[in-house]
């Protein structure tokens, strides 16, 4: 946001000196909450590439370019888990979820997981065409509300996941195979 308004405000040359400074804040602030050194290393990298690349291009929109290419390399991430028929969703949240070791041979779990990850994927192209249209305007306001906009989007289909797998999951613990309802 830092880069956007003093962009707006005073031009490139300002949105640099406004990344340089914010960025260490930043950096400083996330280690004082105690957050991982590694996802602040990362926020404090992505940070610099993206400057790097809007110093090399002269335009501030390219400030956008690596965050615009993340959601096409995630939903190719996705769709590549469902080709190797593991839904990248059952891959993260299963443990989280409580849910067997052996989720893919479990209907009900599978299917969550499958659904999931398809909706990760519908999420991940939506996010990158509204970003390739909006980075080709000279708008950089809308990109930078569509950076902070995306994460909740993606916690909430997170917290879906864990939902619909622990309920998947306790509704196949409480229902007899169907050998054992034959049987009976």
């Amino acid at each position: 946001m830092a880069f956007v308004v003093a962009n707006a405000l005073g031009g490139l040359t300002w949105a640099f000196i406004a990344l340089a400074v914010t960025a260490p804040v930043t950096f400083g602030v996330r280690l004082a909450r105690q957050e991982p050194l590694r996802a602040a290393l990362f926020g404090l990298a992505v940070a610099a590439v993206c400057v790097l690349v809007a110093a090399v291009a002269g335009e501030a929109r390219a400030f956008f370019l690596l965050p615009m290419l993340l959601p096409a390399a995630f939903m190719l991430l996705f769709l590549g888990s469902l080709l190797a028929r593991r839904p990248l969703t059952g891959v993260m949240f299963n443990r989280l979820a409580r849910g067997p070791h052996d989720w893919r041979h479990h209907g009900p779990l599978r299917r969550v997981y499958t659904v999931t990850t398809l909706v990760a994927v519908a999420i991940n192209l939506v996010n990158f065409v509204l970003r390739v249209v909006l980075c080709s305007t000279e708008q950089l306001v809308v990109p930078a509300i569509l950076e902070l906009a995306a994460a909740p989007v993606l916690l909430a289909l997170a917290a879906f996941t864990l939902v619909a797998a622990r309920r998947a999951h306790s509704r196949s613990t409480t229902v007899p195979p169907t050998g054992a309802r034959a049987r009976a």
